[in-house]
C-alpha cells in the first residue's frame, strides 16, 4: 500500500516522541525504525536456548489462553513471540544467548513484563546462556479497569465524536509532564466513553473535541478547548480517578463549556523565498502546564490554516523535505537529501491570528563514521541501526537522524540547535565510547546546528571494553532481595538529566542478580529502591534527593566489578 504525502509527513513529525509516551506499561520496544527502511538482509539470530512459561489469572489463577508473549533484547532485533495454549503455557525455541525481557498481553488485562508487580514499573530481564533452558518464567495478569462515563455540552446534550484518553503525570524528557496512557476511545452518539485494560493507578480523563484532523476549517468564534473530567480546563483543577485492580469507575461524566477559539493562517516559504508546496505545521503547547499536546494543519501550496486553537502559549513548527515526494512513494527516509526548519513562539488570547510567516532556515547536517576499536566490526549492519540527533531538554517533536549505511557512514540532516548525537539498535556487546568532531569529544556536550551548519567527518567510536556493574541487593533483615530496583549515577551532578549516559537504572534477573553494563568510567552513586517510576532517574531533583543514601562505587573502562547493596526508602 502507498503512503500519501500527508500521511508520511504525518508520521514522521509523530515519529519524534518516544514510544512509550501512550503506553501502558512501557515494554522495552525493539529499536525504532524509520518507516519503510528495509531490514538487514541477514536473518534474525538464532541460537540453541529454550524459554518457557506460563500465563495466568491473577484473581482466579486459572489459565489465560492466547495471550501474546513477545521476547525482545539485543540479540533479538525483530523480536519474537508465541501464544499460549489451552493451559495457558508457552515455549519459545532457539533463543541465541543474550539478555531478554518478556512482555505479555491480552484483551481484558493489564499489559505486564515477567517480573513486573507493580504498575508502570520495567520487569525483570532474563539471562540466556547456550543451550540452557530457562522455564517458569510466570506471568499473572491482573484484569485491567476501566473508566466509563459521558461527555455533554454546556446544555447538557451528548459530545459525539470526542476523543477521551486516560493520562497521568510522569517524567519524560526531563521534564514532568501529563502524558496520555492506555487506550483512547470517541464518544458515540449519546456521548458514551469506556476506557478499558487500564492498571490500578490515579488518572486524568482528557476530552478533545472533535478528535484527530489533519484540517479544521471552520468559520465558528466559539468551541471547546481540552477538557479534563469533570470541566477543568487545567490539570491542577481536575478530579483524579482512581482505580484499584479490575475495578471500573463508572459515571464519569465531562461537561465542556464553550469559549472563544481563534483560527491561525499564514504562509510557509522556503529558505530560498519559494513558497512550501506541501508538509505539515505542527502546533505544540509550550506553557507551564506541562500538557504533551500536538495539533497538525496541512502545507498547502505555502499556505496553512489551523482552526479551533484555544488560549494558550504555543510554538508552531514547520519542517520542510524537498524530496518528500519521493520519499513517500518509496517509504523510506534514506532518500532525505535536505531539510529546512522553522520554529515561531506564539501567544493564542482567543482573537485570529492571520499573516504567521513561516520561513525555513537550511537545517544543519551531520556526517560521520562508525569506527570500531578492539575488534573487527559485525559482518553487516544490524537492521534499525541509527544515529540520532537528540534535543537537550524537553520531549522531542521530531527526531531527526540517518540510518547507518552499509559501509558503517551515517548521514543525519535538518538538525537545528543544540543537539546531542546518540546511536540506537548498537550491534550486541558494542558500546559508544566517543563522538570525535573538530578534534574534541562532544559525546556529552552536543553539536551546535544554528544556521545551517554542516559538522562532516564525525567519527563515532564504539568499543567493547566499557565498565559493567553487577551484584546483589538485601532487604532490611539482610535476606537477599528479588525484586528491586538499583539507580546508578554520577557523583558529578553537571552529569544527571535527560539522555545522560552515565544514568543508569538496573532491574534484577531470574536469579536476583541485577547487571548494568555499557558504563564509562567514572565515580558513582549506587541506591537499590523497593520501585522507580519510569523516568524519575532523568529528575535531577530525584537524584539530589538519593544523594545521602547511596553507596559509593568507582569504575574503571573495562572493569567489571560486583556490588552488594540495602534497599532504602526513596
Amino acid at each position: 500500500m502507498r503512503l500519501s504525502v500527508s500521511g508520511f509527513v504525518v508520521i514522521l513529525l509523530l515519529g519524534g516522541p518516544p514510544a512509550d509516551l501512550v503506553a501502558q506499561v512501557p515494554p522495552p520496544p525493539p529499536p525504532p525504525m524509520a518507516p519503510g527502511q528495509p531490514r538487514d538482509a541477514a536473518t534474525q539470530k538464532t541460537g540453541t536456548a529454550k524459554l518457557a512459561g506460563r500465563v495466568t489469572a491473577l484473581d482466579t489463577g486459572r489459565p489465560i489462553r492466547r495471550a501474546v508473549v513477545r521476547v525482545s533484547g539485543p540479540e533479538l532485533r525483530e523480536g519474537k513471540s508465541v501464544s499460549t495454549d489451552e493451559e495457558g503455557r508457552w515455549e519459545l525455541r532457539e533463543i541465541p544467548a543474550g539478555r531478554f525481557n518478556i512482555n505479555v498481553s491480552k484483551g481484558g488485562y493489564v499489559s505486564l513484563a515477567y517480573g513486573q508487580l507493580r504498575p508502570f514499573e520495567a520487569g525483570k530481564t532474563v539471562d540466556v546462556t547456550e543451550g540452557q533452558a530457562v522455564e517458569k518464567l510466570d506471568v499473572a495478569l491482573p484484569r485491567g479497569g476501566a473508566i466509563s462515563g459521558r461527555v455533554v455540552d454546556e446544555f447538557g446534550e451528548p459530545v459525539t465524536g470526542a476523543r477521551v484518553q486516560p493520562m497521568r503525570f510522569r517524567v519524560a524528557g526531563g521534564q514532568r509532564r501529563l502524558m496520555p496512557f492506555g487506550t483512547t476511545d470517541a464518544t458515540d452518539d449519546l456521548g458514551q466513553f469506556r476506557l478499558h485494560g487500564l492498571a490500578p493507578a490515579d488518572y486524568f480523563v482528557s476530552v478533545q473535541p472533535g478528535g484527530f484532523t489533519l484540517i479544521g476549517a471552520s468559520d465558528d468564534r466559539t468551541g471547546y478547548a481540552q477538557t479534563f473530567y469533570p470541566s477543568a480546563l487545567n490539570p491542577s483543577e481536575a478530579a483524579r480517578v482512581p482505580l484499584a485492580i479490575g475495578q471500573e469507575a463508572q459515571n464519569i461524566v465531562v461537561t465542556l463549556s464553550p469559549m472563544r477559539v481563534a483560527t491561525l493562517s499564514g504562509t510557509a516559504t522556503t529558505a530560498d523565498g519559494k513558497p512550501v508546496p506541501q508538509g505539515v505545521v505542527m502546533l505544540r503547547d509550550s506553557s507551564a502546564s506541562g500538557i504533551f499536546n500536538l495539533k497538525p494543519a496541512l502545507v498547502q501550496n505555502g499556505t496553512w490554516r489551523m482552526s479551533g486553537v484555544a488560549p494558550g502559549d504555543y510554538v508552531l513548527t514547520l519542517q520542510y523535505i524537498p524530496n518528500l515526494e519521493q520519499i513517500a512513494q518509496t517509504g523510506t527516509t534514506r532518500a532525505v537529501t535536505s531539510a529546512e526548519m522553522a520554529n515561531e513562539p506564539i501567544t493564542v488570547t482567543g482573537d485570529d491570528l492571520r499573516g504567521i510567516a513561516l520561513v525555513t532556515s537550511p537545517g544543519g547536517s551531520a556526517r560521520g563514521v562508525l569506527r570500531f576499536e578492539g575488534a573487527p566490526p559485525p559482518d553487516s549492519v544490524p537492521a534499525g541501526l541509527a544515529v540520532r540527533a537528540l534535543e537537550q531538554s524537553a520531549v522531542p517533536v521530531m527526531l531527526p537522524g540517518g540510518s547507518v549505511q552499509p559501509d558503517w557512514t551515517f548521514a543525519a540532516r535538518g538538525l537545528s540547535g543544540r543537539r546531542m548525537l546518540r546511536v540506537i539498535g548498537l550491534p550486541p556487546g558494542w558500546y559508544v565510547q566517543h563522538i570525535l568532531a573538530d578534534g574534541a569529544d562532544v559525546i556529552d556536550s552536543g553539536l551546535d546546528f544554528q544556521n545551517g551548519r554542516d559538522i562532516a567527518d564525525i567519527e563515532i567510536v564504539l568499543t567493547r571494553t566499557a565498565a559493567e556493574l553487577s551484584g546483589t541487593v538485601q532487604d532490611s533483615k539482610g535476606t537477599a532481595a528479588s525484586d528491586y530496583v538499583v539507580v546508578l549515577f554520577p557523583t558529578e551532578s553537571d552529569k544527571w538529566g535527560w539522555q545522560s549516559r552515565y544514568v543508569k537504572v538496573g532491574r534484577p534477573d531470574q536469579t536476583g542478580r541485577f547487571l548494568i553494563a555499557g558504563l564509562p568510567a567514572a565515580s558513582y552513586l549506587a541506591v537499590a529502591l523497593e520501585y522507580l517510576e519510569p523516568g524519575e532517574e532523568s529528575n535531577p531533583e530525584y537524584l539530589e534527593r538519593l544523594k545521602g543514601l547511596a553507596t559509593s562505587v568507582r569504575v574503571s573502562d573495562g572493569e567489571k566489578k560486583s556490588v552488594t547493596l540495602k534497599i532504602t526508602g526513596g
